[in-house]
């Protein structure tokens, strides 16, 4: 069903743009796991399946896994990623510790960095799956800041690469315990059922919490990650998203490309032409989700919009031509904000053409154009990675998606 992209580029045209950016890091979502941290009895999982083996053709690129904290705030997942591509002990920041009530310093990569000589001369291509695309922009955003005051700048990422990523927050976190009025996670029992079918290194130590602690509730609760907003629940709730685009903290920069890789296991519904229905082959974990997304619009409450950033946001989820589009979805996350962020002065490109892209704006694409597959085929949430469905089992990678991408922008050089 679908040819294998990475093979089929043609990365000789790539060398010269290349010889700067050698260093691709891929870049879980919520609940993701990195080398060696999720262990079952039949032995190591790997998130990314195929995206870093031997049979993906990366023409002399070197191709980085990283392990960021599955439920963590993009903050401190920020800062575990720059932490292990530079080797270092994590800091997430005197301020921002003392801010929400953790502790400053998080895992030490120190002698361990997996780009040691990370630099402007040296940058890198980020590939973020799921929250990964959000936490990839993040990162970019401390580095301008020089939030670590180690002469980082913007220009250390070369491209963002999102696949299915949630922009703009997404409406399952409210099905699965976020408030709709605040974005507040609320249920963090259901986080005991995710540490009993998928022990992992949670790295919550930051926050007094071991792996096993993750199981109690009670002592999820009594460590305060969930009472307010530093945690990845509450990133990817719509209020969250909204919080960081509209006030212009996710900048998007002029040395650096941009990308969204759009999926969608939706249909148009039978029952009316203004609604969506699951596709056939959506798995069945994802039907709840999916069809909690299908068969509500966008509605999250504003106490008398109490503020100007509020009053936005509720004109921006309202507008009748997006409306659908926040049905449509990959399972968790619907396709308008996968495409591109929503609010601030982001620079939209549009959808990815043979037009040559430009730095600083945003651009988009289907999964199955970029697979190579008929484009009536449904894409979910977890194709991307390692539990991609037998019928579309042949050759998608990550990496494949940043090699496309990477290959037009090389046009504009």
């Amino acid at each position: 069903l679908r040819q294998n992209r990475a093979a089929s580029i043609s990365w000789g045209s790539m060398r010269t743009h290349l010889a700067k950016t050698r260093h691709v890091a891929l870049v879980h979502g919520l609940l993701g796991w990195g080398p060696g941290q999720l262990v079952l009895p039949s032995g190591a999982v790997s998130y990314w399946e195929t995206a870093v083996d031997s049979r993906t053709d990366t023409s002399g690129l070197t191709v980085l896994e990283a392990g960021v904290g599955p439920i963590s705030s993009q903050h401190d997942r920020a800062c575990e990623l720059y932490a292990q591509l530079r080797g270092c002990r994590t800091d997430y920041g005197e301020e921002h510790s003392a801010l929400h009530g953790h502790e400053r310093w998080g895992p030490d990569f120190t002698g361990r960095g997996l780009h040691p000589d990370w630099c402007a001369e040296q940058p890198i291509h980020l590939v973020g799956h799921s929250a990964g695309g959000n936490t990839s922009r993040t990162l970019q955003r401390l580095l301008a800041d020089d939030f670590w005051s180690e002469g980082t700048e913007s220009n250390w990422v070369t491209s963002v690469t999102c696949l299915a990523s949630p922009l703009n927050g997404s409406p399952a976190v409210y099905m699965f315990g976020c408030d709709e009025a605040t974005g507040l996670f609320r249920w963090p029992r259901m986080l005991n059922v995710f540490s009993r079918l998928l022990p992992r290194n949670w790295i919550l130590e930051h926050w007094g919490l071991s792996d096993t602690d993750v199981a109690y509730p009670s002592r999820l609760r009594s460590s305060g990650i969930f009472a307010g907003t530093d945690n990845l629940a509450y990133d990817l709730s719509i209020q969250g998203c909204s919080r960081i685009n509209y006030s212009g903290f996710l900048d998007d920069f002029l040395s650096t490309y941009y990308l969204s890789c759009v999926a969608k296991c939706t249909a148009p519904g039978t029952s009316c032409s203004n609604c969506a229905t699951p596709s056939r082959d959506c798995r069945s974990f994802f039907l709840p989700s999916c069809r909690y997304m299908c068969s509500r619009r966008v509605r999250i409450k504003h106490r008398n919009h109490s503020t100007d950033a509020d009053h936005r946001l509720h004109q921006e989820f309202y507008r009748p031509d997006l409306d659908l589009d926040w049905c449509h979805n990959d399972g968790l996350v619907p396709i308008a904000s996968q495409r591109y962020p929503i609010g601030g002065s982001h620079s939209i490109g549009g959808e990815l053409s043979s037009e040559q892209p430009e730095q600083g704006r945003w651009y988009y694409t289907n999964a199955t154009d970029l697979a190579g597959v008929q484009p009536n085929l449904s894409w979910d949430h977890a194709d991307f990675t390692v539990l991609r469905s037998p019928l579309l089992s042949l050759a998608f990678q990550p990496i494949a998606v940043f090699a496309d991408f990477c290959d037009a922008a090389v046009r504009a050089v």
